[in-house]
């Protein structure tokens, strides 16, 4: 079973809602609260290299971005 891109309606100041992910490999959800979006994801052991379409972001507004990531010098078993 895959979950896939659902667009997010805004009904209220706080949102929360699955960009796309797959049951056992990954999960990508975006929460906005207020006027601030937090956008996570996780993956397997496996790792993944995702592409995230920021289109429920207003237009024409500057945003400011925080990424996180492994270390890619650090193996990791969870």
């Amino acid at each position: 079973m895959s979950i896939r891109y659902q667009p997010i309606c805004l009904y209220n100041e706080n949102d929360s809602s699955v960009l796309f992910g797959e049951p056992g490999k990954h999960i990508l959800m975006a929460r906005r609260e207020k006027d601030d979006w937090f956008v996570g994801g996780i993956t397997n052991n496996n790792g993944s290299d995702e592409v995230i379409t920021l289109d429920f972001l207003e237009p024409d507004k500057i945003y400011l971005a925080t990424v996180y990531t492994d270390d890619a010098n650090v193996e990791t078993s969870t």
